[in-house]
Parts: structure tokens; sequence; C-alpha cells
């Protein structure tokens, strides 16, 4: 999560994050030109009082869809995807449980019904800045997850983070 991330009109994070490089209300590592660090978190079989009618069912199981490396050609976009990959897939594997903090972050899905709020320690994720060398080049990391509840129902949640370059004087 950004220190400051951008809401919607509901009041919530939006799916989609941008900062500035070097802008330290969003860029959590400012001095390291040239890429933006932002820290992110992951939390499974929340309750979320904005949305009431979703509620836990337990997490069969989680898959990373995105980011994925192999295959981009930027060697700077694909060394960040390749670390970005791994901390989000360690993440999962590394969750707390709100009932049993003193265990630390040593748990991982599947989660039952009653296993809820199970969080990650904050992670970097790493985004090149925005090149824009032609029209469609740009640097954003998607964060992609599917997950499989309970009862069987597949869900896709998605993170969207994007480093924009300080603006030419």
């Amino acid at each position: 999560m950004n220190l400051q991330p951008a809401l919607d009109r509901f009041g919530l994070p939006k799916v989609e994050q941008s900062c500035v490089d070097d802008d330290p209300s969003c860029d959590l590592k400012p001095g390291q030109r040239g890429v933006c660090s932002f820290h992110v978190a992951v939390c499974l079989n929340n309750s979320d009082p904005n949305l009431p009618l979703c509620q836990p069912a337990g997490i069969g199981s989680v898959t990373v869809r995105s980011p994925q490396p192999l295959g981009v050609r930027d060697t700077t976009l694909r060394t960040a995807l390749t670390q970005d990959l791994s901390d989000l897939q360690g993440a999962l594997s590394h969750l707390l449980d709100p009932l049993n903090a003193g265990a630390g972050y040593a748990n991982a899905p599947p989660l039952t019904t009653t296993q809820q709020g199970f969080c990650s320690a904050p992670f970097s994720v790493d985004v090149p800045v925005t090149v824009r060398l032609t029209r469609s080049t740009r640097h954003s990391v998607s964060l992609l997850t599917r997950s499989i509840n309970g009862s069987g129902r597949v869900a896709l949640s998605r993170l969207k983070l994007t480093c924009k370059s300080l603006p030419a004087l």
C-alpha cells in the first residue's frame, strides 16, 4: 500500500496507483532515481465493512498470474519483475494469523472460513520509471492473483503500479 494511496469514489484504495519518481509521499526509496518503490501487503479472507455482502468463505488456493518476467525484453523491467514476483509469492506463504500473532508470519493457504484477516508483512514492489519512447511504451507493474475459495468460487485481485518520471524543468 502506498503511504497515501489514491482513493476511488467510495473511499477505497484504487486498483491503479501511480507515483512520481522521488516523491517521498509515495516513493519509499526517494533518492534511488529511475524507480519508485511501493510498499504493498497481501491480505486474505478479510471482512470489509465497505462490502457487507462479501463474506469470507475460506481460501483454498492462491496463484500468482502477474507479474510474469519471462519474455520481457527490457532488462531493467525484467529484473524488477523477477524480484517483484518472488516477493509476492513469498508474501502469500508468510501470512500473520491475527489471533496468534506470536507465531509470526508462518501461515499460507488453504485458510478455512474461520481463519480471517491473514496478512503479510509489507513488502517492496519496485517499478522502473515510465519511459515514453513511443506512444505505447509504459513501465508499470501489475500484481494479479487468482484465488479459489472454499466453495470453489474463483476471484481475481489486481493492483497496477506505475512510476512516472519527474517533470522536465
